[in-house]
């Protein structure tokens, strides 16, 4: 699933020819079930 956090973030650079250095996580639901994922996408954006 991290990756596609990561292709959405790539897609919106290469879109619109920007770098993205902030990014905020929102969802509704227990905060940890998709805890992996979310760890994965942001130890690949740093």
């Amino acid at each position: 699933m991290h990756g596609e956090i990561v292709e959405q973030i790539l897609a919106i650079e290469r879109d619109l020819s920007v770098k993205i250095s902030n990014i905020v996580f929102m969802g509704i639901g227990e905060p940890l079930d998709n805890f992996e994922n979310v760890m994965n996408a942001i130890r690949y954006n740093k």
